[in-house]
């Protein structure tokens, strides 16, 4: 495309054609009253817009829109595609797309009441109206295409289970972490949260209530057709492995605490200065213990993660989490 063509960056996908200035002014240009004028020239304009919104929000890894500015992100040469509200008004109409705050309501209202009545009952109350309006308003407001976002919510899904080492220690996830190690999938937050409610809606997760920094998720397994309420146990398992983590961090940063103390004393001896040169010794000589100890917590916790691996009850992963609380609490 050249630079001239349009107001999108060069590596923005456009629609095929687009460098054709016959074709896209007829593109741009309005559509007929009624469709039964002239039904090829309405589906082509239809199918043309459709495919170029889908192109974009999947090459985005956006699955929300703005009414609005959609219509901007396809200016060429100076102009705006005027057929392009009207291409948005019927896939609002079909169900393809739908208002984030209506999407975003339907947790409490169910998904199939709440489907039912988005794309079958309410669409009908005005979007199929305003399609035969010889002028029709853009619509208003961040729009969900529910296509991409079932895209991402896939993409998510595989991504988690690609990083489940173990059925018994990985069935819970906490947001943040879940988050970055799908940042690949899907770099916008909001799409992301709103994939996540996706799956929530289609059974495939379950979240705790709590803000998103605090929320811990559930995914159904692989070989599931719905997924199952948290349980204590997976608390426990969940609290077990971010103790590990916690201790793994401490370690690392007292290694460090060593390393300076130690490059410390020497620039003292080479001072002179013995007696701040026996003070910085023996805080190294503390954190060095206090690496001993939590190295030798993180080895029992280790093992306790290993029986609980190998665990064939749950019974007996919950005696070795009873068993660990003991560990946790020394950290």
């Amino acid at each position: 495309m050249s630079s001239s063509a349009g107001a999108s960056s060069m590596d923005t996908p456009m629609p095929q054609g687009w460098d054709d200035d016959e074709r896209m002014s007829y593109l741009f240009s309005a559509f007929r009253e009624s469709r039964d004028v002239n039904p090829h020239d309405w589906d082509n304009k239809q199918s043309f817009w459709k495919s170029a919104i889908m192109q974009r929000c999947k090459h985005e890894n956006k699955g929300v829109i703005d009414g609005e500015r959609v219509a901007g992100m396809f200016k060429r040469k100076g102009r705006i595609p005027v057929a392009v509200n009207r291409v948005l008004v019927e896939m609002a109409r079909c169900g393809e797309i739908v208002r984030q705050t209506d999407f975003e309501s339907s947790v409490t209202a169910g998904w199939i009441s709440w489907g039912v009545n988005q794309v079958v009952y309410k669409p009908l109350g005005w979007a199929y109206g305003a399609i035969f309006k010889r002028n029709v308003q853009s619509l208003q407001g961040p729009f969900i295409v529910l296509e991409v976002l079932k895209e991402i919510a896939d993409a998510t899904l595989e991504c988690h289970h690609q990083s489940v080492n173990s059925d018994a220690l990985d069935r819970l996830v906490d947001y943040t972490t879940l988050r970055e190690s799908c940042r690949s999938t899907c770099v916008d937050d909001i799409t992301f949260r709103l994939a996540l409610l996706y799956l929530r809606k289609t059974k495939k997760i379950v979240v705790t209530d709590a803000p998103p920094e605090k929320q811990v998720i559930k995914f159904i397994g692989k070989n599931q057709t719905r997924v199952s309420q948290i349980t204590e146990t997976e608390i426990g398992i969940l609290r077990l492995k971010k103790t590990r983590v916690s201790l793994k961090q401490q370690i690392e940063q007292l290694i460090c605490d060593t390393n300076r103390l130690q490059e410390e004393t020497r620039q003292c001896l080479r001072k002179g200065l013995k007696s701040s040169a026996k003070s910085t010794l023996r805080r190294k000589k503390l954190a060095e213990k206090s690496i001993e100890r939590k190295e030798a917590t993180l080895d029992t916790l280790q093992e306790m993660m290993d029986r609980i691996q190998n665990a064939e009850t749950d019974q007996m992963v919950r005696l070795t989490l009873d068993h660990s609380y003991g560990q946790v609490a020394m950290v």
